[in-house]
This record gives C-alpha cells, structure tokens and sequence, in this order.
C-alpha cells in the first residue's frame, strides 16, 4: 500500500514538473518569438537614423557644392554674397555641423567676408531692394483685404510671383527704383575682380578636399555625392532664360539630383511659370519629403511656397481638398518664417484672408491680423530711422583706419552720394510699413476689433507721446492716426513766380503733382514738375514743418498765361497708395515789370 501511494506520488510531481517545462518553453518560445520580431524593428530604426545622418550629410555636402559655385557663376556676384553670407552664418542648423564641416564652413565665411560690399553699400542695396518689392505687392493687390471675396485668383498668382522673383541679385530691381546718382554709385564694385575671383578658386580647392574627407569618413554613397562638374552644369541650367530648354534638361537629370533639394525647389519653380501646376506641387512635395535637416529655417522652401499655394488654388477643384492643402503649405509657410521676412508673412496673411473667404472662419481673419500687426512693429523701426536720418544735417560715414583702398573710394563715393542726395530730397516712406500698415487697419475695421486693440496700436505706431509721427508725409500719417478730428494744413502751398512751393509734410519720395490751368475743355495738364531745390533751417536738426519744396515744370514756365485764368494745383502725396489728394485752387492777376506783363497766382479759398 505504501509503495503504491510512493509511485502515485511520483507520478503526481512527474505530471506536474512536465506541466511546468511546457510553460517554461511555451514562455521561451514567445520570447524568442518576440524577439525575433522586434530585432528587424529595431535594426530598422537604427538604419532609419542612420539613412538620416547619412542624408543630411549629402544634403550638407550638395548645399556648400552650390553655394561655391552660384558664387563663381553669378555676373553680380556680390549682392549674391549677401545672401550666401546670412544663410551660412544665421540659418545653418547646429546639429548638422561636424567639426570638419565648420572647419568648412569657417573658410568660406572668412572668404565671403572679405569680398563683401560696405555696410552702407549693403543697406542701401536692400532698402531699394524692398521698396520696389513692396510697390509691386500694392500693383497686384491693390485692396489690402480684396481676397476676402475669394474670387481674385489672378490676383493670388500675380502676388506670389512677385515674391517669388524679385531676386535680390537682379540688377532691374534697382535701375527701375532709384536716380543715376544713386545706381551709379551702386553699381561700382557689383562684380567682383579678378584676384577676388581667383581668391574663391582656392576655395573651391578647399571645398574638394572637404568632400572627399566627408565621403570617406563617413562612408557615403558615390552616387549622391555631386561633382563640381555637374554642380556647374546645373547652375548653368538654373540660370537658363529659356524656361522649356531648362525644365528638357532638369528632367532628363532626376536620377542624379534625386536627393538634392534644390533640383526639387528649381523644377517646381519651372514648372509653376510654364503653368503645369499639378507637377510643381509634386516637385514640392519631392522636396518635403527629402526632409531636408541642415537648416534653421528653410528659406528655399519658404520661397516656393508660395507658388504651391497658387499653384493648388489653380489646379485642384474639389474645394474640401484644396483648402486641406494650402492649410498644410500655409502651415509649412509659417514654420519657416525669419523676422524680417515681411513679403512672405504678407502672402501668408493674403492667404489666411483667402481661407476665411471659402470658410467663413474668422480664426483665419484673426491669423491674418496677428501676422500683419507682426510685420509693422518690425518694420517701424526702419521708418524712425530714415525719418531721424532726414530732419539731421548729412551724416557722413567715417573711414576705419584699418579700411582697405577700395573701401576708402567706395565710402567717399557714398558721402558724395548723400551730399548729391540732400538737395532735392524729399520725406522717406518706408513702402512695406505702410503696405502692412493698410492691411492691419482693414482687418482691425473688418473684425471689429474692440476699443482697448485700438490703443494697444496707437501706442505701437506712436508711443506714449501723442506728438510723435510714424510718417513724415502728414496725408499718410493721418491714416493710421486715432485721432479722426486731425486736418492738414495746406496754407503753405504757394507760387514763386512760376515756381510752386510745397511744405514737405504734404509730399514724399513718390509724390507727385499736376497743376492744370483753364477749365472743362480748354483744361490743360502739366506734369512735369521736378523737384530743384530743398529749403531747409540752418538748425542741426529740423522739424518737418521747416522744410520747403520748391518745384519747377518747364511747360508751365513756358505757358503763356492771361488775366483771371483759374489754375488748380493736385497733390498726390503718395502716388499709388489710397492716401487722400491735397487740392488748391488759385486765379491768375498780371503785373507788368518794364511793360513785361507775367502771371500772379492768387489763392481762392
């Protein structure tokens, strides 16, 4: 009995111990199971971050390749310096930078240093620059809020292309918005000379040994990897005139620039001026998709992104899928904005007002005001400077002692110029202030916005002291003035002779004038006026109501005038803004001088 309960009991713990190895293996069979499963996971991501580092590295390595060689290629290499300057010192994101890239990085700064323009050469460049941008943003929308009505897609197009193109190295942007004096000046030292050139050749030397270096420690593939000879082809075809020849050619090269972001950003553009819209989204998105990690913000992609969101208005239909993707572009657009990116943060409201317009979500409206309120507290500054700048006696620019022999001449050539300019200058306006200056006050007026934003902008515009001016030009500044009650005081528009004399507060840089003499059809036009002379205090510093404009026309010197001829002077303060035309009427008595008879102009009030 007892030796049968002992062999029961044994085979109990035999039954019960196989029990135990079976789960034993089941667990290790799930183990290893689960191992198995995720060891490919991980050798997965641990490839996906190595794909990356490997990319930013090609996409490193292609950027300073272009960079080299735009530089060399350019006939007006010096503005391009300008831009190459900022990206590479500002915009370069940190982490993608090894120690041989920044030994890279810190040659060409050094080298791009040396061969810049002097900061006033530099300044002057980019303030001409941006008026003439800002004019041509008012000629496509004249109506700061016109995208309200959601219908004005030539409109939409005709913006983006014109932040698109105006190039800062585009010699046409400054010929068509400056006098001979001041391009004259501009113009000398644009190109650089031969020993800087031959300067930058040493640095595309510099720049093989940096690649091969690159390739070889960090074992990139080949393939991906541009040589100078393609780069300088590709450059060659980027700059070809002939949009069809250059989109044959970027075609028939995707294989070899397929990881190189500025092909995408090239192509896309191409195609948005040929009008195939569907393939430049898609070149964007190729080109989001590179992901693309060397920068702090990605200016090349801002800048065409603009034409995605033309191009998506244009080609997609669906209304519920076109306002998806331009939210993403617009979404992308923002991420990717600097400060003083004024034009784009510009588009990006116009296109914030567009999205109201399908929606009618006012949180777009709100966007859209907070983006052009961003822009003027930026812009102001530029404002206050210039107007500082035009009440003060001329400030010449000194010499540094350690300056080189080019520098000299070109800061004598520029204290000439400001001499040259001060005689027949009129008050500056600063066109991107007040082209945001429109749009915020619209929108302020379009949301209703309560009392207290009303002040919070007054005191942006202007301070704490009511006496203070943003605008010089008073027709101007009253616009954006709380102060509804305020009027303009034109009793100082007078003639001298035949000459007319205009208080400069009532005037600017882009006034113009028309005096018409008669009346209905016998009327007659002059326009000519040209400003020759600028009377100022002899006080260090004027007000603006000091100064005086005299203006002459030879038509309206050569008129022969009689007795009681009604003669209207038109004023238009700012021309092609909505500010208000000053008109003043006078009547002609004639006086003789040695029985000479010539014209009186009396004021009729």
């Amino acid at each position: 009995m007892k030796s049968r309960k002992s062999a029961w009991t044994r085979v109990v713990i035999i039954f019960l111990a196989l029990i135990l190895v079976s789960i034993l293996i089941v667990q290790l069979l799930e183990m290893w199971k689960k191992a198995a499963l995720e060891t490919p996971q991980a050798t997965k991501e641990s490839r996906r971050d190595e794909d990356i580092i490997e990319d930013n590295y090609i996409a490193m390595m292609n950027y300073i390749s272009l960079v080299n060689d735009e530089i060399d290629s350019s006939k007006k290499n010096k503005l391009l310096l300008e831009q190459v300057y900022k990206s590479l010192m500002d915009n370069t994101a940190p982490h993608a930078i090894d120690d041989r890239t920044q030994v890279q990085f810190n040659n060409m700064l050094t080298e791009i240093n040396n061969l810049r323009m002097i900061d006033v050469k530099r300044d002057r460049l980019n303030y001409i620059y941006q008026q003439n941008q800002a004019q041509s943003m008012r000629a496509v929308v004249p109506n700061p809020i016109s995208f309200l009505a959601g219908t004005t897609s030539i409109q939409f197009g005709a913006l983006a292309s014109a932040i698109a193109y105006m190039a800062i190295d585009s010699t046409t942007s400054y010929k068509s918005a400056t006098s001979t004096t001041d391009l004259k000046y501009l113009q000398d030292g644009w190109e650089l000379d031969d020993e800087e050139t031959n300067s930058l050749n040493q640095s595309r030397e510099d720049l093989f040994n940096y690649m091969i270096d690159m390739v070889q420690k960090n074992h990139i593939p080949d393939q991906y990897v541009l040589d100078s000879e393609t780069v300088e082809e590709y450059v060659k075809y980027k700059e070809e005139k002939n949009n069809t020849r250059r989109i044959e050619y970027l075609e028939s090269k995707k294989d070899t620039f397929l990881k190189f972001g500025d092909y995408w950003l090239t192509l896309a553009d191409s195609y948005y001026q040929n009008g195939d819209y569907s393939n430049c989204i898609d070149a964007i998105d190729s080109y989001i998709n590179l992901n693309v990690d060397i920068f702090r913000k990605d200016h090349g992609l801002a800048k065409v992104l603009p034409l995605a969101i033309s191009a998506t208005q244009e080609s997609v239909h669906n209304k519920a899928k076109q306002r998806k993707s331009i939210e993403s572009y617009l979404s992308l657009l923002k991420s990717n904005l600097e400060t003083d990116d004024w034009a784009l943060r510009y588009f990006a409201a116009q296109t914030d007002e567009y999205l109201y317009s399908m929606t009618q979500n006012k949180g777009y409206l709100q966007d859209a005001y907070s983006l052009a309120k961003e822009n003027v507290n930026y812009l102001i500054d530029k404002q206050l400077s210039l107007n500082k700048q035009y009440l003060k006696r001329v400030q010449k620019k000194k010499i540094p002692k350690d300056a080189s022999k080019e520098q000299k001449k070109e800061i004598k050539e520029y204290n000439k110029l400001l001499v040259e300019k001060r005689k027949t200058e009129l008050p500056p306006v600063y066109e991107p202030l007040y082209l945001n200056c429109d749009l915020m006050f619209a929108l302020l007026k379009k949301l209703n916005l309560p009392l207290e934003e009303s002040k919070k902008l007054e005191t942006i515009l202007h301070g704490n002291d009511s006496k203070s001016t943003l605008f010089l030009t008073a027709p101007l500044e009253n616009m954006y003035d709380a102060d509804d009650s305020k009027t303009i005081d034109d009793s100082g528009i007078a003639f001298d002779d035949k000459k007319l004399i205009i208080p400069a507060y009532l005037v600017s840089e882009r006034a113009k004038v028309v005096v018409m003499i008669g009346e209905k059809s016998d009327k007659v036009n002059i326009s000519d006026w040209v400003v020759s002379e600028v009377d100022r205090s002899k006080k260090k510093k004027s007000k603006i109501s000091d100064i005086t404009i005299r203006y002459e026309s030879k038509n309206f010197s050569d008129y022969a005038f009689e007795k009681n001829m009604p003669v209207q002077v038109v004023i238009t303060p700012v021309n092609g803004s909505s500010c208000p035309d000053i008109s003043v009427k006078f009547r002609t008595k004639m006086k003789k001088f040695l029985w000479i008879p010539s014209p009186v102009f009396e004021r009729v009030t």
